[in-house]
């Protein structure tokens, strides 16, 4: 799954990654320029350094 993913996002214009930046990239630039977020944006990468999503 994670592999299907990481290619998504190394081909943003072939796959559904170019919608979802067309959607999230305005509310990024109103918001400041370091914001915690609750769940990752790169599940693939996320997971590649250690992230596991954990229950509570």
């Amino acid at each position: 799954m994670y592999k299907y993913i990481r290619k998504a996002w190394k081909t943003p214009k072939e796959s559904y990654v170019r919608e979802l930046m067309w959607e999230r990239v305005p509310i990024w630039r109103r918001q400041k320029a370091i914001q915690r977020i609750e769940k990752p944006t790169r599940l693939d990468r996320a997971r590649s350094l250690g992230y596991k999503a954990k229950k509570g």
